[in-house]
């Protein structure tokens, strides 16, 4: 059996659509995130296309309420007629009860969440699946871990632990009103990576120098502070498993976080560290303060997934990129952009005045998808990998 991941054009966000079929012959579907207001009205415009019989999906996941996550949610789904068969066994979505500690409410008044997550989420999951698997309360991590059926798949939640959740609500409706406002933004009122205007508190960077590994190191051991957003600390982390091979996806996770999970994972399975891993992709579009040496250190992967544009942060941080390349204890790496972008462009053909070929210089390649359509990953049952998009 294999396992088809695809990362689709989701601006500086994330949307996995993930598809297999069972021994058995059963299709199955996942969405991992649907990413900014536009991408959710393609994801329902490719749904759309598909026959109805066609059109369920086995559960969506909406890792945290930041805008490139759950915007597209909002817009393909929450705010739009209902598009015949298309439905989900289940929605796995922390929302404001599970802020509280609370189970979701069924049929909710629109006031029970505060104006903005009642009018537009609530309304949509109130009597609808809303982590079911949980007895309606938060998806988290727990003790034991939580591990569910999907078909052949096995799904362990291994974060966020509930203490982000608690600390979450004090910013939980200012941030649920900004993803609501940048969804409904038109795609015209948006900001990309060509803008050279300082964007998200950051300046536009440069492409590092690195001719030998002395520098590589240099540039892996800059900004290592590590993520506090409280949002990005709520990210829903899951370990896909199935005939033996994993797939580990992270959301936004504080890199802490995933470390203590997959620990617990580890313990929980008697697996030793490094944990082996089919494919990974790498928290917060590649953000040096959410990828760690401690992170990298407890996995094991040749195959790292970046999903990103480049717009409004600038992602992927060149010490992030540093860091996965300099590990001498990981096999080869591949690192897979889902769509191109100046940013990691830099990575696949360094820009005019390196010595070198990095590619060659550091042992790695790259694989790049299609501002149109992104990067398809298929995971097959002895591990390899085999990509849509362009290698370098």
């Amino acid at each position: 059996m294999s396992i088809e991941l695809r990362f689709l054009p989701a601006q500086a966000g994330d949307a996995i659509w993930i598809r297999w079929t069972d021994d058995d012959g059963t299709r199955r579907q996942i969405l991992v995130d649907m990413g900014q207001g536009a991408t959710g009205k393609r994801i329902r415009q490719e749904v759309a296309e598909l026959h109805e019989t066609e059109r369920h999906f086995d559960l969506l996941v909406i890792t945290h309420v930041d805008a490139d996550h759950i915007g597209g949610a909002i817009t393909g789904i929450a705010e739009t007629v209902p598009l015949d068969g298309w439905t989900f066994d289940d929605t796995w979505f922390n929302g404001w009860p599970h802020m509280l500690g609370f189970a979701a409410p069924r049929n909710p008044p629109l006031e029970a969440q505060g104006p903005v997550q009642g009018e537009v989420l609530a309304k949509w999951l109130g009597d609808s699946p809303w982590n079911e698997e949980f007895h309606r309360k938060a998806v988290e991590r727990t003790t034991p871990l939580q591990t569910s059926a999907c078909g052949d798949v096995l799904i362990t939640v291994i974060g966020p632990p509930h203490r982000r959740l608690e600390r979450f609500k004090t910013t939980w409706a200012e941030k649920v009103n900004e993803a609501v406002d940048k969804a409904r933004l038109p795609q015209s009122d948006r900001r990309d990576a060509t803008n050279a205007v300082p964007q998200g508190g950051r300046r536009r960077p440069v492409a590092p120098v690195i001719a030998d590994d002395r520098q590589l190191d240099q540039l892996a051991d800059r900004n290592r502070a590590e993520d506090t957003a409280p949002a990005n600390g709520c990210s829903i982390c899951l370990v896909l498993e199935w005939n033996n091979q994993r797939v580990l996806l992270t959301g936004d996770a504080w890199p802490t976080d995933v470390c203590e999970g997959l620990d617990v994972y580890a313990a929980e399975r008697h697996l030793q560290s490094p944990l082996d891993f089919a494919l990974v992709k790498l928290p917060h579009h590649g953000s040096q303060n959410n990828v760690s040496d401690e992170l990298l250190d407890r996995i094991r992967c040749s195959e790292w997934v970046i999903s990103t544009s480049g717009s409004i942060y600038y992602h992927p941080d060149a010490p992030a990129i540093a860091r996965l390349l300099r590990s001498r204890r990981r096999p080869r790496p591949r690192v897979h952009f889902n769509v191109p972008s100046e940013f990691n462009q830099w990575w696949s053909s360094p820009p005019l005045g390196q010595p070198e070929d990095w590619t060659k210089r550091f042992n790695y390649s790259t694989t790049t998808g299609t501002a149109a359509d992104g990067l398809t990953c298929t995971v097959f049952a002895d591990g390899s990998v085999t990509t849509s998009g362009e290698t370098s």
